[in-house]
């Protein structure tokens, strides 16, 4: 049996059969959102291998919005961590900074969301019609979940440039995709996410305070 079957089982708990698919995918998960509260550049690299190994299970699950999420997540993954570690050669321009979003800003991708998750959550529903090779069965949750792969888009997105408002959606997104997941009987990532909730709580708090000795020193 490949280890990227999900009917894998690496053990059983309590009556709940772990692949090792759901496993690895977690501890890996775990890891990169730790290593981002901490602001720490390797968070990246753990990261895609907790996408490639997600994107997986999603698909099997018939998650396709967060499917979707997964290749999304592989690419801005590659991207921050070239972000975070760039410097100018013969500048003396620092690396990137933890910031808010101007209010303009936040109204716009506020105003995106909405509207994003409306337009693809239809798309969505109808992905088993159109592409029925492709997508044998019909979206599960389609709307919720798009609205978990939107912000998740534009967390990550704000997260390669060390927006606090990452984090604000981070917190969103860490509440609602539990009751997804717990639905579809994927347990241990229902309590990652929770987990994740506690620690994008943490880095929401962190990068606060991070924010306020940087303004700080600039006094």
């Amino acid at each position: 049996m490949s280890f990227f079957d999900i009917n894998n089982i690496a053990f059983e708990l309590l009556n709940y059969q772990m692949s090792w698919l759901e496993l690895i995918a977690t501890v890996a998960g775990l890891l990169a959102v730790w290593l981002s509260a901490r602001e720490h550049i390797a968070n990246w690299g753990i990261g895609l291998i907790n996408v490639f190994l997600s994107g997986i299970i999603f698909y099997k699950l018939s998650l396709y919005s967060d499917f979707f999420l997964q290749i999304y997540f592989f690419l801005t993954n590659i991207y921050g961590w070239w972000l975070w570690s760039k410097r100018k050669a013969n500048t003396n321009e620092k690396e990137v900074t933890i910031k808010w979003l101007s209010r303009t800003q936040q109204m716009w991708i506020a105003v995106g969301i909405v509207i994003s998750t409306i337009g693809l959550g239809w798309v969505v529903t109808h992905l088993h019609t159109w592409y029925p090779k492709l997508f044998p069965t019909e979206a599960a949750f389609p709307y919720a979940d798009t609205l978990v792969m939107t912000m998740s888009i534009v967390g990550n997105f704000l997260l390669t440039m060390k927006k606090i408002e990452s984090w604000v959606l981070w917190v969103l997104v860490d509440i609602l995709a539990p009751i997804l997941y717990f639905q579809k009987g994927i347990l241990l990532i229902t309590f990652e996410y929770v987990i994740f909730l506690g620690l994008a709580s943490f880095a929401l708090y962190n990068w606060l305070q991070i924010y306020a000795q940087n303004n700080a020193k600039r006094l």
